[in-house]
């Protein structure tokens, strides 16, 4: 079993490694407690946000995860065998958290590479990002085949959360559709002909495009 913190760690490193892209900052140590989200004035509105307030000396950031994820999440240790769950019957919690680290991460790149990111590459990227983390912990144990399957779970089956404004829903459906196209071209041209490889190559690519750049890729791609 792992704590809430290794699991934080573990993804940020696997996200990390996906991407060739390591970030001096660690995800943990931007944790906020939902106690301080309400002394803030505010309470969580999802399971996972990353909180960004530009204040005079830069970016203020703060990475919130809620609770019940990492109950969800207690008895799998994503180095073990029960870390196949994680893409499995975990899915939804280990979605959520590698979407958030995902966030945390993305908007590390953006900054050393001096870049503005706007709302909808973020969102973009954690959708990818969820995707291909939950693949290879699949691929990586012998289970490709149910690679595809993730599709429908993660970009078929979707809700949306009731407070969002119509420019909000607009993106997370935005979002979804363009990473949902983009994770089953993936699935075919890669993961289906065991081409790990380039499979890694494509979304490091991808995840060094911004702006229109970026989402004219994925579009394309899907």
């Amino acid at each position: 079993m792992a704590s809430p913190l290794e699991l934080i760690d573990h993804i940020q490193v696997q996200l990390e490694a996906i991407h060739d892209h390591k970030s001096p900052l660690r995800a943990r140590d931007f944790l906020m407690a939902r106690r301080t989200l309400l002394g803030l004035g505010r309470p969580a509105l999802a399971p996972e946000e990353l909180l960004v307030v530009e204040g005079p000396q830069g970016l203020d950031v703060g990475l919130y995860l809620a609770p019940e994820l990492f109950q969800e999440l207690r008895r799998v240790h994503p180095e073990r065998r029960s870390g196949a769950s994680l893409a499995l019957d975990r899915l939804p919690a280990f979605a959520a958290v590698t979407e958030g680290v995902s966030h945390f991460l993305y908007l590390s790149a953006a900054a050393d590479a001096d870049r503005q990111l706007s709302r909808l590459e973020l969102e973009v990227q954690g959708e990818v990002d969820k995707f291909a983390a939950a693949a290879l912990h699949l691929w990586g144990r012998g289970l490709p085949r149910l690679v595809s399957g993730l599709c429908d779970r993660l970009f078929g089956r979707v809700s949306y959360l009731p407070h969002l404004t119509a420019d909000e829903r607009l993106r997370y459906e935005t979002a979804n559709r363009l990473a949902g196209g983009y994770a089953r071209s993936l699935v075919e041209r890669f993961v289906a002909r065991g081409r790990l490889d380039q499979f890694l190559g494509e979304l490091r690519q991808s995840f060094r495009l911004w702006s229109g750049d970026k989402l004219h890729h994925l579009a394309i791609a899907a």
